[in-house]
């Protein structure tokens, strides 16, 4: 899935960040330019997207919307594999 791929640096990115400084970062900024270059986005139907993050704790969520068949989510966080879902 391409939006997996395209997000795959990001996670990269955070996991680094979090080694650094024992801590998630407090948003996806706080990574560049020292541990990305930039955030991508992903080009929607309805123009382009950054993905979500939220930070729980000292966990976090990485998310992203894609349309085709419908409406969909996929989901990271760690210690899991990518979730996604949606409806039509």
């Amino acid at each position: 899935m391409e939006g997996r791929t395209l997000y795959a640096p990001v996670l990269t990115a955070i996991e680094d960040y979090h080694r650094e400084k024992a801590v998630y970062p407090e948003d996806l900024a706080d990574l560049v330019p020292v541990f990305i270059e930039k955030i991508p986005i992903s080009a929607n139907e309805d123009g382009p997207k950054f993905p979500e993050y939220e930070r729980t704790g000292d966990t976090f969520q990485l998310s992203f919307q894609y349309f085709g068949p419908g409406i969909n989510v996929c989901r990271y966080s760690p210690g899991t594999e990518w979730s996604c879902d949606g409806h039509y």
